[in-house]
């Protein structure tokens, strides 16, 4: 029972110390929110990059609808991908 007892406690404290850990370089994702001119469902010479933008709204007017293809993007975040940089970037 005592052993029982302190591996609980040894696989406790081993977690514990795991999880506390902190970060020593954190991932960042970016990417690029445009208005998509020409309806090309692609960047053209006539893209118009908008900052500050989400998926979900758009602050201009004539730029409400996403193209369903692009509504999202996925991106590999983990550390353990041959991936040297920290930086991961979304199209």
């Amino acid at each position: 029972m005592a052993k029982a007892l302190l591996l609980m406690a040894l696989c406790l404290l081993l977690t514990l110390a795991t999880v506390s850990h902190p970060v020593k370089d954190p991932l960042k994702v970016e990417g690029k929110v445009y208005f998509d001119t020409c309806c090309a469902n692609f960047e053209t010479f006539a893209t118009t990059y908008i900052a500050d933008a989400l998926l979900v709204s758009s602050p201009q007017a004539d730029c409400a609808i996403a193209s369903p293809s692009r509504d999202r993007a996925r991106v590999i975040v983990t550390s353990y991908n041959s991936i040297t940089s920290s930086n991961r970037y979304v199209s």
